[in-house]
């Protein structure tokens, strides 16, 4: 059973906090003003810490949906591609296709100095896109400053909806 739980006036903030703490000392004693400020920081405080594992707890169950998700993803493209077929017509939905995602491209900077050198890398900071562009098109080879990791992806489907009549 919830415990019902004591939300003072400062908790609630739709009144100014002098007049709540003057009320609060004309209706009591300085020393129960004392205490009520304390309560309602306690309360605030036992929210805050609430909603923070609340917050993890949700975070970790989105983290598990997406895994899953990508699982049937990757795992119905290897049953589509074990079977020969890359693509599957639906009745509600128009159809699963077999795809193999694009790499990603990551920097890694080892010589922060070396492009800060050059304004043509460099804003506040090192323009991380301009160096990675100016890696991708050079055949020279710059590995000692910077290099880049190219991470490919596992194919999975992709689920092709139908178009409305009205689209």
């Amino acid at each position: 059973m919830l415990e019902k739980q004591y939300v003072t006036s400062l908790e609630k903030g739709a009144l100014s906090i002098a007049s709540i703490l003057d009320e609060k000392l004309k209706a009591t004693s300085a020393p129960q003003v004392v205490d009520y400020v304390a309560f309602a920081v306690d309360n605030i405080n036992a929210n805050i810490k609430h909603a923070k594992q609340d917050k993890q707890e949700l975070d970790l169950y989105i983290k598990e949906q997406e895994q899953i998700k990508e699982d049937i993803l990757i795992g119905t493209n290897k049953w589509l591609s074990d079977a020969g077929v890359d693509k599957l017509e639906g009745m509600r939905t128009s159809s699963i296709t077999t795809y193999t995602p694009t790499p990603k491209v990551t920097l890694k900077i080892l010589d922060q100095d070396y492009w800060l050198g050059s304004n043509k890398f460099t804003k506040v900071s090192i323009d991380e896109t301009a160096v990675k562009n100016f890696l991708l098109s050079t055949e020279i080879d710059y590995s000692e400053y910077a290099t880049l990791e190219i991470i490919h992806e596992e194919s999975k489907i992709k689920i092709n909806k139908k178009r409305n009549k009205d689209d």
